[in-house]
């Protein structure tokens, strides 16, 4: 019950959801308030799909281009999209989470994408399903990053930033112990 009175609640704050053959998704519009450089990622705000139909429903997720600019098109492979493929029940909802990786090369500019979810199965009992709903995505892609920022993206996207601090101050004390030892020719006394 609290469940439901809930989903209903996200329904009604500045959503747009559609009954598209049972389908509606929260929010309508994401657009990213900060420009994104060649090879970084972002992690996009998570994307609700629910189920307002009356059964359990297969669902699958995927990012599509939305506009006319043969060169600013996105492609799919820019996005990683968990979970891609669902099913939910009645009144149930899914969370998605979307990351974009934006190649290094990729032309600067203003792009447009739509996050779509529609049925995963084409027909069910004979019956043809259609109904598709989306998310308008934008975002800007500001040149490539410099040879240290695609270091640093490498580093920060591959080790926790709890890590990278813990093994610089172990590198710190060990590059600081070293000089005080020489400067000021502490012995070592070993017994």
């Amino acid at each position: 019950m609290i469940k439901k009175l809930l989903i209903i609640f996200l329904l009604f704050i500045a959503t747009e959801i559609s009954g598209a053959g049972g389908i509606g998704i929260a929010p309508s519009k994401v657009v990213l308030d900060r420009d994104i450089k060649g090879n970084e990622k972002v992690d996009l705000p998570p994307i609700i799909i629910f189920n307002l139909g009356e059964e359990k429903q297969f669902y699958k997720v995927e990012v599509i281009s939305f506009q006319d600019q043969e060169e600013l098109k996105i492609d799919s492979k820019w996005f990683l999209i968990k979970p891609k493929k669902f099913s939910l029940e009645e009144g149930q909802s899914q969370l998605v989470e979307i990351r974009l990786k934006v190649p290094k090369k990729t032309q600067e500019g203003f792009y447009k994408s739509l996050v779509m979810a529609s049925p995963d199965l084409a027909e069910i009992d004979g019956q043809s399903l259609t109904g598709h709903i989306a998310t308008k995505l934008s975002f800007n892609v500001k040149g490539t990053q410099k040879w240290h920022e695609n270091l640093l993206a490498d580093i920060s996207n591959t080790i926790s930033l709890k890590w990278l601090f813990l093994i610089s101050g172990i590198t710190g004390v060990f590059f600081f112990g070293s000089y005080f030892v020489k400067r000021f020719k502490i012995e070592k006394r070993v017994k």
